[in-house]
């Protein structure tokens, strides 16, 4: 039974009534690899059609390929699906990645690696059988980190203390206290390994319930969702829900209707607190989507997580994600919510695809607080991509462009320092062993991307550049309830925090080459400018500096 709040009633009682259909789709991609953003591509053009509206997994990335492939790659071997039975069987891999960073931590959405100082790789292989409705997939990965030595900021002044001295206290983050996010994980070596995108499941029609270690993506952000990526380690969940369905109702299209809940467990680092009663944390998170009959190539969608103690683990909470305001049975803050809204507009009669998510942490009690400041605590992506035709017709270029704010709100001067993924309860902030859970470039900053990448029937080239702020309210929370510098617990550095920010500038270069069908070679090389990068900087017209330059190498096999 669903518990009521105090203030009595159900929330919402809704009633759809839909015929499920099928289509016949393509194998699952894995996540960003190059064959998902090729189809990705093809789809700007209508060349294919995507298989999922804002819930992204491995078995949700399934394209829908029109009959004759016409993009560059055509003619090129897909991978093999084999028959036992009537069980349909797909091996992934071998996958083997490898990266070098000179100076610097450099690298996200990598899920289980750790791209530190130096020398970093990673292994990926599986298989995946599909039937009778099941679907089984096992995919581990091992990875690790030569983990070398660099400067560290100084951590945030509360980890100086019993349970954090020796963990936090040494490797912990420089910004609002509290966040599970080392800058850097211990001084040895790292060695880890996951089930990584490896599941069980089953579907009926679009109906369908899965438990694993699958990596989600939540919404169209192409470099930095807001909400949930693949950035972090895979972490055990299950999910129920369906897939988009067609609603068809007296003979009349209503658009197509997207729903996934979720439960995850999140674990902490080793290197933020000693205390083992609070290792754990409840994910819960719900996923809707919905493209109107008008035009089935936008999509809106509504995205919310909230983080507990694993010790106060309610399967229930999946209700209170459903209402948009918080009242006591939610918690007020024991629970820490983030909640977005996402529109996405592809059109493929031009190849262009726009798309946006806004979103909230700390909640709003009601309609009047929140039209009073809708701004409070809030993060924005914007982007788009666009499709351009080349000088020959088995060329295809690609247009990315997409800016990313998580500053906290300076609304907080008036109470007390914060960021976007911190919570002064669940102390280890929004991230699954140490690393981000949402947008990959951390909380407090912004980030602006551009990438132009060109599709031949060999592979593809490419070129990026971005510029982050990594985190902004470092600096911010000098300033809270501080009039100038005078008034400052620390008048010195508030005085001089206005030219500390911290400022990570990236040009790559970028490529993977098909040697024969079935083996492909990747590789990358970058710079990596970082200016004030331990936020101490005490002059303006010249200060610290690290030149950063990074390598990697990619091998993928495809049986």
């Amino acid at each position: 039974m669903m518990k009521l709040s105090a203030s009595g009633g159900i929330r919402v009682i809704y009633t759809i009534v839909f015929f499920f259909t099928a289509v016949a789709v393509t194998g699952q991609e894995v996540l960003l690899s190059d064959q998902e953003a090729y189809y990705d591509t093809l789809a700007l053009t209508g060349n294919a059609e995507r298989s999922y509206l804002s819930f992204r997994t491995l078995s949700d990335s399934r394209p829908v390929l029109p009959e004759g492939d016409t993009g560059p790659w055509t003619g090129v071997k897909k991978a093999e699906h084999y028959s036992i039975g009537a069980i349909d069987a797909r091996i992934y891999g071998p996958d083997l990645f490898a990266s070098y960073n000179s100076n610097a931590p450099l690298g996200q959405n990598d899920g289980l690696l750790w791209q530190g100082r130096g020398a970093n790789m990673s292994l990926s292989a599986g298989v995946r059988f599909e039937g009778y409705g099941f679907e089984a997939t096992l995919k581990p990965v091992v990875a690790c980190s030569q983990n070398a030595a660099f400067d560290l900021a100084s951590p945030a002044a509360a980890y100086a203390n019993q349970p954090y001295t020796d963990k936090a206290g040494v490797w912990g983050y420089p910004g609002v206290a509290y966040i599970d996010a080392p800058q850097r994980f211990g001084d040895d070596a790292v060695y880890d390994w996951s089930w990584g995108d490896s599941e069980i499941r089953y579907s009926w029609k679009t109906l369908t319930a899965g438990f694993g270690t699958q990596s989600i993506w939540l919404g169209p952000a192409r470099i930095n969702p807001l909400i949930h990526s693949n950035n972090a380690p895979p972490y055990p969940k299950f999910d129920i829900g369906a897939r988009p369905t067609r609603i068809l109702l007296f003979g009349k299209d209503f658009g197509t209707f997207e729903a996934r809940a979720f439960w995850g467990m999140l674990s902490e680092s080793d290197y933020f607190d000693s205390d083992d009663t609070n290792d754990e944390n409840l994910l819960t998170g719900l996923s809707i989507s919905y493209s109107p009959p008008v035009s089935h190539q936008l999509v809106i969608g509504f995205l919310r997580t909230m983080l507990s103690k694993w010790s106060d683990r309610d399967t229930r909470a999946i209700f209170d994600l459903l209402w948009p305001f918080m009242e006591s049975s939610a918690g007020f803050d024991e629970r820490d919510q983030r909640a977005s809204i996402t529109v996405d507009y592809l059109i493929p009669s031009v190849g262009l695809e726009l798309y946006t998510e806004w979103a909230k942490n700390d909640y709003s009690t009601n309609l009047e607080s929140l039209l009073r400041y809708p701004f409070h605590a809030h993060a924005f992506t914007i982007g788009g991509r666009k499709s351009i035709p080349l000088w020959r017709s088995d060329l295809r270029g690609e247009l990315v462009l997409e800016v990313t704010s998580v500053e906290m709100s300076q609304d907080f001067q008036f109470s007390w320092p914060s960021t976007f993924y911190a919570h002064h309860i669940i102390t280890q902030g929004y991230t699954n062993c140490g690393q981000w859970i949402g947008a990959g470039m951390g909380t407090g900053g912004n980030s602006q991307y551009a990438g132009f990448t060109v599709y031949h029937s060999r592979g593809s080239v490419g070129v990026h550049v971005q510029r982050i702020n990594p985190d902004n309210d470092v600096l911010f929370a000098r300033a809270v309830k501080t009039t100038d510098a005078g008034t400052s617990p620390d008048p010195g550095r508030a005085d001089s925090s206005w030219y500390q920010f911290k400022t990570s500038l990236v040009f790559g270069v970028t490529g993977m080459y098909r040697v024969w069908n079935g083996f492909s070679v990747s590789a990358e090389t970058a710079y990596n400018l970082l200016l004030n990068p331990t936020y101490e900087n005490d002059n303006y017209n010249d200060g610290p500096k690290w030149h950063n330059f990074r390598v990697a190498l990619g091998f993928s096999y495809q049986l």
